[in-house]
């Protein structure tokens, strides 16, 4: 099979298309044809020698959509996406035309999505995610504290648009 693959970190000059043995699914992996995947910025980082936890050899990549072509006889055939983990780092990644991953890992495809808007929103869901986790714990912990409460009186439906942004441009001083 064909994947990118580099020997080396530090340059983008140092990823190569080449053929390469079409990995086994390991016990409790499926073996993914990939039809789409995505370039992002960590993955620029990992061939660039920024991510700590790389190993090479490696083919990069961690988002992803495909099919399982091997693996448990109920997953044959589906179509799945997925994305993260040490994928393109500890392990190879999805810049490949196929792909072994933990079982675990995949992510049945909605109908809705074509394989290539699956592959593009691993890492950028993910991102985005944790951003509005991040956020919500933080208003959680201010209006635990008061801080809400103390500095803008009576949250309620009417003001809660405009809260938000007036929370952003007030010094952070926890209780």
């Amino acid at each position: 099979m064909r994947a990118l693959k580099f020997y080396q970190t530090g340059s983008l000059d140092d990823l190569r298309i080449e053929e390469v043995t079409m990995p086994t699914p390991a016990a409790g992996e499926v073996l993914v044809e990939v039809k789409a995947a995505a370039i992002n910025p960590s993955d620029i980082k990992n061939v660039q020698g920024k991510m700590h936890e790389t190993t090479v050899p490696r083919i990069p990549g961690r988002d992803f959509a495909g099919r399982i072509v091997k693996g448990p006889d109920e997953l044959l055939g589906r179509s799945v996406f997925g994305s993260g983990g040490n994928l393109g780092f500890g392990r190879d990644g999805s810049h490949a035309e196929y792909l072994a991953i933990p079982v675990t890992a995949v992510i049945p495809l909605p109908k809705n999505l074509s394989f290539a808007q699956a592959a593009g929103m691993g890492v950028a869901y993910i991102t985005a995610w944790a951003a509005m986790v991040n956020a919500a714990q933080i208003v959680r912990y201010c209006i635990l504290c008061g801080e809400i409460q103390e500095r803008f009186g009576y949250w309620n439906n009417e003001n809660f648009g405009v809260m938000p942004r007036t929370l952003l441009s007030q010094p952070f001083a926890p209780v």
